[in-house]
């Protein structure tokens, strides 16, 4: 059996690249999935994030703006911690604030970090930190977070929560494209199959080419690790008629 390639499981909102000892396309590493495509697709249903404390606009694949405001009031709220609500509260303003990880999608990020008992990550595209932060809050207190990202000036909106949370020993931020990382990182044979998650909530405009070079993080990830993707589904908005496949 290889170890080379990831088994894969789509949410609503992120695709999920699960590197499973057991491909090709039949993982059973994470049970109680809910699979509709034979062995190959896994589908975990997630709410479609937003980045207000009440969704003012689309519900993304809810489609239902009452339904998805009373899953976050009744489940996903309460769960937030407080200074995740206080960093969120703090970007509310902020004219880009949507390009922040919402707190539904943060807590599915949690979830899968619990899974795996995550120490190690990596994380293509910070911001002002929410994710990071989250991620920071939940891996385990020796571990360590590689966050790239070209704007330290956004990052440096989130330092300040980072800092109160103690959590800023474990976060490595790096002012900069996120290819030349990635390839810098595989220089060294000790980085390989040692994280445990890799996120990318990067440029949208340069996705596809992260996408290209996936195997640098199937080399860097190990096996039974995750590879999450962002902003793959675009709210529903890729069945519309019209729209190419490739976007």
């Amino acid at each position: 059996m290889t170890q080379d390639k990831p088994a894969l499981a789509i949410s609503w909102k992120r695709i999920v690249f699960l590197r499973c000892p057991c491909f090709p396309w039949n993982c059973r590493s994470f049970p109680k999935l809910d699979c509709d495509l034979g062995n190959s697709f896994s589908r975990v249903q997630e709410m479609e994030p937003t980045a207000k404390l009440v969704s003012e606009g689309s519900s993304g694949l809810l489609q239902s703006d009452e339904l998805y405001n009373y899953v976050l009031m009744a489940s996903v709220y309460p769960r937030e911690s407080e200074i995740l609500k206080e960093l969120r509260d703090a970007i509310a303003n902020h004219p880009q604030s949507y390009f922040a990880t919402a707190p539904d999608g943060g807590q599915f990020i949690a979830l899968l970090l619990k899974l795996l008992n995550a120490k190690k990550t990596i994380e293509v595209g910070v911001f002002t930190g929410y994710s990071l932060l989250l991620t920071a809050l939940t891996i385990l207190q020796d571990g360590k977070i590689i966050a790239i990202d070209v704007d330290r000036e956004a990052y440096e909106i989130g330092l300040p929560f980072i800092k109160k949370a103690n959590v800023e020993h474990k976060i490595d931020f790096v002012e900069s494209q996120a290819l030349p990382v990635l390839t810098k990182l595989l220089e060294n044979q000790e980085n390989e199959s040692s994280f445990d998650i890799a996120f990318l909530d990067a440029d949208w405009a340069n996705q596809k080419n992260y996408h290209k070079r996936l195997p640098r993080l199937v080399r860097l990830v190990r096996a039974g690790g995750v590879i999450i993707y962002d902003n793959t589904l675009w709210g529903g908005t890729v069945t519309l008629s019209g729209r190419p496949l490739s976007t």
